[in-house]
């Protein structure tokens, strides 16, 4: 081909691409933040920044050693463009580096997935579109991502970042991807990749690397962790409250309550049935455990052992005070006003003294000038000191 037509069509074929990406960006973002009304609970996965309309789809960074998926860790990426993107050159860095072939084309759709060990992943998992291959800054081999947080960047071939998520295994990121065998995934992009209420833990044990996230529906996923206590008197015994805050009944024989996801520490009995709006209480003596006073995470998982229905990671308890959503069923949790075992929660604990503000960062740069203010918003005196 004559090198001028050649050069010529090149640069209207990139004119084209440009054009298409500006045009259509508007519409992706639309699709991706309207698709709750028609698919109530998620998004459809779409652009997370508006850098690119490569995602960051899917992240396994702690696969459970009870299914036998330790070692597979994972990082899924998707092209959620009407075009193809060449990502040649492109990287993934972070707490790992790993830098994309030359001529590495992501088909419209289409979903690559990039790991340490890339054959441990494609034979457990029995798929073919794998890559990788980390390795550390210094350039020694790693077969590993960061189990307690780690920080994961996509940049372009001038690494220009693109994305950046930083993930940790602490709340508000869900504790069901830290080793209970879900992976983290992009359900709601529209608050960008960066954003912990951007990711939630994956339908299905193992995650589903290379395809998109199933759709089915889960009954037995109506029923939460609603309350539960860790810090009694002697008299007490700990315990930890189901509730069904859907309308229909849901049958929870055979599901399991632990406090280690490798451990089946208790099975609920067979033929178990949660009535609409339905509680159930299980007590330490019942579970065969007791709730760390200090700080815990409780699992509930069903029957087959293929999903997490619900997981509580909650921090130290103060003493004979539970920890409940408010409203029954709702998303967060707080201490309650009163214990209500099998019964609907009582209102959240409102503290007396309340942090008010905080100097973290002084303009005299002198960590001498650092504060932390608290305010007593009773009409009584409050005792701050350790009560003797």
């Amino acid at each position: 081909m004559n090198p001028a037509l050649a050069q010529h069509l090149n640069c209207n074929a990139h004119l084209i691409a440009t054009c298409i990406r500006v045009l259509c960006w508007p519409l992706l973002m639309l699709i991706g933040v309207l698709w709750p009304a028609w698919l109530p609970g998620a998004e459809r996965l779409g652009p997370s920044s508006r850098r690119t309309g490569i995602v960051i789809s899917e992240i396994m960074y702690h696969p459970s050693t009870r299914t036998n998926a330790g070692g597979a860790e994972f990082v899924e990426i998707y092209n959620s463009q009407p075009i193809p993107e060449n990502i040649g050159g492109w990287r993934l860095s972070g707490d790992w580096d790993y830098t994309f072939a030359l001529g590495t084309i992501l088909a419209p759709g289409q979903f690559l997935v990039v790991a340490p060990d890339p054959a441990r992943v494609q034979a457990f998992y029995g798929i073919a579109n794998v890559v990788g291959g980390f390795t550390t800054t210094t350039g020694g081999a790693t077969n590993t991502l960061p189990n307690d947080g780690g920080t994961l960047r996509l940049r372009n071939r001038i690494g220009a970042v693109l994305l950046e998520v930083n993930y940790s295994d602490q709340p508000p990121w869900p504790p069901a991807a830290d080793g209970a065998g879900h992976s983290l995934v992009l359900a709601q992009p529209s608050y960008g990749e960066g954003d912990s209420r951007a990711w939630a833990a994956g339908k299905n044990m193992n995650g589903s690397p290379g395809t998109a996230e199933p759709t089915d529906v889960e009954p037995r996923r109506n029923v939460v962790i609603n309350e539960l206590l860790a810090n009694t008197d002697p008299s007490n015994l700990d315990f930890v409250e189901l509730y069904n805050h859907s309308t229909q009944a849901v049958d929870i024989s055979r599901c399991i309550l632990t406090d280690d996801p490798d451990t089946n520490k208790f099975v609920i009995a067979s033929d178990t049935v949660l009535p609409p709006r339905g509680f159930i209480v299980f007590n330490e003596a019942q579970l065969g455990f007791a709730l760390k006073v200090s700080g815990d995470t409780v699992y509930l998982i069903n029957s087959n052992w293929s999903r997490v229905l619900d997981v509580v990671r909650f921090d130290g308890q103060a003493h004979e005070t539970s920890l409940g959503r408010f409203p029954d069923g709702a998303a967060d949790f707080y201490p309650l006003t009163a214990q209500t075992s099998a019964a609907t929660n009582a209102p959240p604990l409102l503290s007396d003294v309340v942090i008010s503000e905080i100097m973290y960062n002084p303009i005299s740069g002198d960590s001498d000038d650092e504060y932390v203010e608290l305010h007593n918003r009773s009409a009584g005196t409050v005792n701050l000191g350790d009560g003797d």
